[in-house]
């Protein structure tokens, strides 16, 4: 699964997150909701660094990024080369054209495969889609699934969700990458004994030295 989403200079065009890297800061968790108490109230202060909403799937406002103040924007480097602004601009456009006919392509050969098993082998799928089926890495991939793929999942499944093969969801839509604070942090599909001997070893290991051949 491409997770390409379309953009319009450099914002993605559904949730409206700036897919450039470079902005002035993200106001996200429990500080989206102050903030929205303060705009209803009028008490947030215009200031050069205004604040942009950050969207959803369901189109509710989960964050804010600050523009960047213009008279900083006009100290960057930024390559303003007409031609070569140009070309990225189109090959952004084939970037994006492409990766949702392949999308549209592996939802249409995933549906052949439900077809062909739901009769008899439908214990071993997995509606994607449902989070009450799903795991939080299951649920974090298909967040970020794009929009115009679960619209053509939408079509191509009707109501029947987005059914995966349990053994094939890698394939599918792809793995997450994995750090190490993840392992008692989580998520991760580690077993939780398995997670607390990582978390002990990791504690003994800051308090006295040890030996490499001693890490697992």
């Amino acid at each position: 699964m491409q997770t390409v989403h379309s953009t319009s200079m450099g914002v993605d065009a559904f949730t409206g997150r700036n897919l450039t890297g470079v902005s002035a800061g993200k106001i996200q968790d429990a500080d989206v909701g102050l903030i929205e108490h303060k705009i209803m109230k009028g008490l947030v202060p215009k200031g050069k660094e205004a604040l942009m909403p950050v969207y959803d799937t369901a189109g509710m406002v989960i964050g804010y990024e600050r523009s960047i103040d213009p008279e900083m924007i006009r100290k960057m480097n930024k390559n303003d080369h007409l031609g070569e602004m140009i070309g990225a601009w189109a090959g952004r456009h084939v970037e994006e054209a492409v990766a949702q006919e392949f999308n549209n392509k592996l939802v249409r050969e995933l549906k052949k495969m439900w077809n062909r098993d739901k009769g008899s082998h439908s214990s071993e799928y997995i509606d994607l889609s449902d989070p009450k089926q799903t795991n939080q890495i299951e649920q974090d991939a298909w967040k970020l699934i794009p929009k115009q793929t679960k619209e053509e999942i939408k079509r191509v499944f009707g109501d029947e969700g987005f059914m995966v093969r349990k053994s094939e969801l890698d394939n599918a839509v792809g793995y997450r990458g994995f750090s190490i604070g993840e392992a008692w942090a989580g998520p991760s599909k580690i077993k939780p004994t398995i997670s607390l001997s990582i978390s002990i070893r990791m504690r003994v290991s800051t308090r006295s030295p040890v030996s490499s051949t001693n890490m697992v």
